[in-house]
């Protein structure tokens, strides 16, 4: 299975990175290819500086993550829930990589027509509030993507993982959440 795994918490040594690590190295064990997008070292601006009033400027990480996206068979995005909202370097590379006529299609009736039909998306999401209040809770981020980004760009939501009151874990309860990583990846199809 071809997987795109995106690690949107903007510092390098978060828990994010190690459920990142921990996927990414499950998932080559199992066989998978996994492209890697850790949003901490990228070298990319996350600012649609113009709207869509003119394209930006050429980039290398931003073309890779745009042909990653149609070549995938599964989007994983990993992220901190912040204000019940993404991390702003992650709306940046959906503003970025998400785009028009390769990832989704305006038709002239004015929907749009998703170009990544048939992938499967993945969510891990961490957060200092508990799991329970982020899963029920259709003003945050992950039912945002959920029911509204994932569809207009083609992608189903196949699993969600929300490892609340992350602020507060120990190592204990984070170990025990990396190996929810390594089960998740097992589930795999």
């Amino acid at each position: 299975m071809k997987i795109m795994l995106v690690q949107g918490h903007p510092y390098e040594k978060s828990f994010n990175n190690e459920i990142a690590k921990t996927f990414k190295k499950a998932a080559k064990e199992a066989g998978h290819e996994v492209r890697l997008f850790d949003l901490a070292t990228a070298d990319f601006d996350p600012v649609l500086r113009y709207g869509h009033a003119k394209e930006m400027p050429e980039n290398e990480f931003i073309n890779s993550a745009i042909e990653s996206l149609i070549w995938c068979d599964k989007l994983v995005v990993n992220f901190p829930l912040w204000w019940s909202n993404i991390p702003s370097i992650l709306q940046g590379f959906f503003e970025r990589a998400f785009v028009l006529d390769k990832i989704y299609k305006v038709t002239k009736e004015g929907t749009i027509e998703g170009q990544l039909k048939g992938r499967k998306a993945i969510l891990i999401v961490t957060s200092g509030a508990a799991s329970d209040y982020v899963l029920t809770d259709e003003a945050m981020a992950p039912s945002v993507l959920e029911k509204h980004v994932f569809p207009e760009c083609g992608l189903e939501l196949e699993e969600k993982l929300v490892f609340g009151l992350i602020d507060s874990s120990t190592d204990e309860e984070r170990n025990k959440y990396l190996e929810e990583v390594k089960e998740l990846v097992k589930r795999l199809d």
